[in-house]
C-alpha cells in the first residue's frame, strides 16, 4: 500500500475509534442526566411503557434546552415501530399496528448515515422479569436480528421495582450462562463493567452473535432505580456494606 495511503487509512480509523468513543460516552450521559431530571413518584408500580415515555420526555427536555453544544445533535424517540427493510415486502411478518416497537432510540445526525442507539427496556420485579429480559422479548431480540440490525451496539434497560441492584444483576447474569447457547453469548464472563460508567445507573457490557451472519453486537445494560423508597433502600445497603 501506498505510505501516504496507509497513513489515511490509519487516520479514518482513528477518527470512527474517536467518535464511537464519544457516541457512547453521550448515550450514557444523556441516560443518566433525563433518569436524573424524570419525576419518579410511582415509577415502583408504573408499566414498562410509561416508564419509557417518562424517560423519553426527559431526555427530551434537555436535548430542547442543551447545556453542551454536542446535545443539539442528538434525538431521542420511543415506541419506534421496526419496518423490517431487509425482508421482502411479501415476507414481513409484522406491519401497520402489529409491528414491534423499540422502547427507546437515540440517535444522532452528525454523521450520514445516522448513527442510532436502540434500547429494549424491561421491568425487574418479579419471578418472571428475569426470563423476559434474556429470552426472544429481551436479549433476542437483538439476536435475532430484529432490532439494531445495521448497529453493532444497542442497550438493555432494567426498570429496577422491587429487591436490589444485586439481586438482579446475579440473577441475570447466571440466567444469560444458563442461556449461552440460545443468546450466542460471545463474552466469557458473561459480562463485565464498562469503561464509563454514570453516576446514577449501574453500566454492564456484553458481546453477542446474531442469526443470518450478521456482525456481532456489543449490549449496554443499563439498570435504573425505580424503587419505592428507593434512596432510603440504597442508604440501608451502603449502611449494611459498612465494616463494623
Amino acid at each position: 500500500m501506498n505510505p501516504s495511503l496507509e497513513n489515511e487509512s490509519r487516520i479514518s480509523e482513528a477518527r470512527i475509534e474517536d467518535f464511537e468513543n464519544r457516541f457512547f460516552a453521550h448515550i450514557r450521559l444523556l441516560l443518566d442526566q433525563g433518569y436524573l431530571a424524570m419525576g419518579k413518584n410511582d415509577c415502583w408500580q408504573k408499566n414498562e411503557e410509561t416508564i419509557s415515555g417518562d424517560l423519553r420526555e426527559a431526555i427530551d427536555s434537555i436535548l430542547d434546552d442543551p447545556s453542551e453544544s454536542w446535545m443539539s445533535c442528538y434525538q431521542v424517540e420511543n415506541e419506534k415501530p421496526v419496518q423490517q427493510h431487509w425482508r421482502p415486502k411479501a415476507e414481513r411478518t409484522r406491519e401497520g399496528k402489529s409491528r414491534q416497537k423499540i422502547d427507546l432510540e437515540l440517535s444522532t445526525a452528525e454523521k450520514i448515515p445516522r448513527r442510532r442507539f436502540s434500547i429494549e427496556a424491561k421491568l425487574l420485579r418479579d419471578s418472571h422479569s428475569i426470563s423476559a429480559y434474556v429470552g426472544d422479548s429481551g436479549i433476542g431480540c437483538f439476536v435475532n436480528g430484529e432490532y439494531a440490525r445495521d448497529e453493532n451496539a444497542a442497550g438493555m434497560a432494567g426498570y429496577i421495582q422491587t429487591r436490589t441492584l444485586q439481586d438482579w444483576t446475579s440473577g441475570i447474569e447466571e440466567k444469560m450462562e444458563e442461556k449461552r447457547k440460545e443468546i450466542r453469548l460471545v463474552s466469557s464472563p458473561a459480562w463485565g463493567q464498562t469503561s464509563h460508567q454514570v453516576a446514577s445507573a449501574s453500566v454492564m457490557a456484553s458481546e453477542h452473535g446474531r442469526i443470518d451472519s450478521l456482525r456481532n453486537i456489543d449490549l449496554l445494560h443499563f439498570f435504573l432505580d425505580f424503587r419505592k423508597q428507593a434512596g432510603s433502600d440504597q442508604k440501608r445497603e451502603e449502611a449494611a456494606s459498612q465494616p463494623c
